[in-house]
């Protein structure tokens, strides 16, 4: 399954965020893999990516909040296997085919933020779709903590291809601690990934806070399904 690579800036100075095929499997010859790799297919592994492939449909909100205020609210419903998602913003619901380019400008809005808003939520499940580059950077001292440190730069792909991402990832664990955001070598935006939480076969980060700023994006009301067939 393949979608196109549109971004969407959230309603804030931040990223704008790839959209790219879910559900890319590394494979599992993880001693022929170079570094960057055997780390991205650790994270992979830990979020469920063994698993993403019974996943049939995915249901969640994405909300922005700021100072203690919500600013952003959005609920989705992504039929993976049919390749739809209807995106609901302020009671107006808009219905997309994933598979054919949008062309309203309501289609537009609502494809953008279902990208956005699913990288969000899934970042650790594609870190090998087609178009990422992966980079193994020193260990990264923070708060105490040591965290591997992986960097992902993107190729022809999207709307901001030369963005650039620093994953913080907790040893042992494998999960994504923080994030980085590094439009320019002068910018970086940190935040961080917290509150796991188990969906069906995903593990996924439900809260992130800004680092030294006042934006949070929590996931609400998420909901995993699997195909019929799939083995509990």
């Amino acid at each position: 399954m393949t979608f196109p690579r549109p971004l969407l800036v959230v309603p804030f100075a931040l990223a704008l965020i790839a959209c790219r095929p879910v559900g890319s499997f590394p494979g599992e010859n993880r001693a022929a893999l170079p570094g960057p790799d055997r780390l991205a297919q650790k994270v992979f592994y830990a979020s469920g990516g063994k698993e993403l492939h019974t996943v049939s449909r995915i249901q969640f909100s994405f909300n922005v909040i700021d100072n203690g205020k919500t600013v952003v609210s959005r609920s989705h419903d992504w039929n993976l296997a049919a390749q739809t998602a209807t995106v609901t913003t302020a009671g107006k619901t808009v219905s997309l085919n994933l598979a054919s380019p949008t062309t309203t400008s309501d289609e537009k809005s609502a494809f953008a933020a279902w990208t956005n808003d699913t990288y969000w939520l899934l970042m650790p499940l594609k870190l090998f779709d087609p178009g990422v580059n992966r980079t193994l950077f020193a260990p990264e001292d923070y708060n105490g903590k040591t965290y591997e440190n992986l960097q992902l730069t993107f190729g022809k792909t999207g709307l901001t291809p030369g963005d650039t991402y620093h994953l913080l990832i907790e040893p042992k664990l494998n999960r994504v601690k923080f994030w980085d955001y590094i439009p320019s070598p002068e910018k970086r935006v940190r935040f961080s990934w917290d509150d796991y939480e188990r969906f069906g076969p995903l593990l996924l980060s439900t809260s992130h806070s800004q680092v030294n700023g006042t934006r949070q994006i929590t996931l609400t009301d998420i909901t995993v399904s699997t195909h019929p067939h799939t083995k509990k």
